[in-house]
């Protein structure tokens, strides 16, 4: 299990402990890394064998999360994050995450750079998803595409139910299942 905790600042003022101490999964626990924390844009301050902290910003407010556990179970962890970094970091990835942000929100935004700075976290979302189906093992195109056609709070429940079904491929596994689509384009 990964105990899971952190804090929110906001204005200068820690106002709580969000979120409060849990133990997750290793898939449940990669998916909140994966899909909340670097999928809104989170980036990771800390990082050891055992112990990933990330922090989040939005507008006024820091959230400061942790991620705990012996070394076998924090790999998947680790990984995601060294897939998602890899992504964020290839050549030509910001000029396309603008790229798409744009088709996304239309040619009229384009001449709001603050805007788009303001949004940016959510396109690098992008790669969360392929990330976190890397991190677990999955390398099948088929299987990351069905993924990123996923709804974000579908992503977690689908691969724990593949570990249950390994008989089927994860995007026959979505098909049968019916999840349905996510409508959300940037994460």
């Amino acid at each position: 299990m990964i105990g899971v905790h952190g804090y929110r600042i906001n204005s200068g003022q820690r106002v709580n402990d969000c979120p409060a101490y849990r133990e997750e999964s290793v898939v449940r626990a990669l998916g909140s890394l994966m899909l909340y924390e670097i999928g809104y844009g989170g980036r990771v301050v800390a990082i050891n064998r055992t112990k990933i902290v990330t922090e989040t910003r939005l507008f006024s407010c820091v959230d400061t999360t942790v991620f705990e556990g012996e070394e076998r179970e924090m790999e998947p962890l680790l990984r995601g994050v060294y897939f998602a970094t890899q992504a964020q970091h290839e050549e030509g990835f910001i000029d396309s995450s603008v790229d798409y942000q744009i088709r996304l929100l239309g040619e009229e935004m384009k001449g709001v750079p603050l805007y788009i700075e303001m949004t940016y976290p959510f396109v690098v979302g992008r790669v969360a998803r392929p990330a976190m189906m890397l991190a677990l093992g999955y390398a099948e195109e088929e299987d990351i595409r069905a993924a990123m056609h996923l709804r974000t709070e579908d992503m977690v429940p689908a691969l724990e139910l593949h570990r249950d079904n390994p008989e089927i491929s994860f995007r026959d596994l979505v098909d049968v299942y019916g999840f349905p689509p996510r409508k959300n384009a940037f994460i």
